[in-house]
């Protein structure tokens, strides 16, 4: 299983990227989303 990362750029764009490739120092999480427990119950 890949972790992905979907960011608002400053310009308004989204984009995605693998979790392995963001740098913690880039950016500040905003919101956490795991949808297996949601999908195991």
């Amino acid at each position: 299983m890949v972790s992905i990362v979907v960011f608002q750029a400053g310009d308004g764009t989204y984009g995605a990227v693998p979790a392995d490739d963001i740098d913690g120092d880039e950016v500040a999480l905003v919101a956490e989303y795991d949808p297996f427990p949601i999908m195991a119950g």
